[in-house]
């Protein structure tokens, strides 16, 4: 890859274009991977994030199995 190319801003303005004509009904997923030295550090991110929702999601359903109205995810 060629640094300064714009491929960075290419990626936020199409991903920007995308969230607001909320083509994804299920909503968008956002990642700073600033820090992120390899691509192992990234899948190691994502999983732990994906981790940190299935947990909220499973703690949502049952306030919401307990008679309290709780919808979406709490970080």
């Amino acid at each position: 890859m060629i640094p300064g190319t714009g491929k960075s801003s290419l990626l936020r303005n199409l991903t920007n274009h995308i969230f607001e004509r909320n083509l994804y009904k299920n909503g968008v997923l956002y990642f700073n991977l600033n820090k992120c030295q390899n691509a192992s550090n990234a899948f190691e991110i994502l999983i732990r994030y994906l981790n940190s929702f299935k947990k909220n999601l499973i703690r949502n359903s049952q306030k919401t199995k307990s008679g309290r109205n709780n919808y979406g995810y709490e970080p």
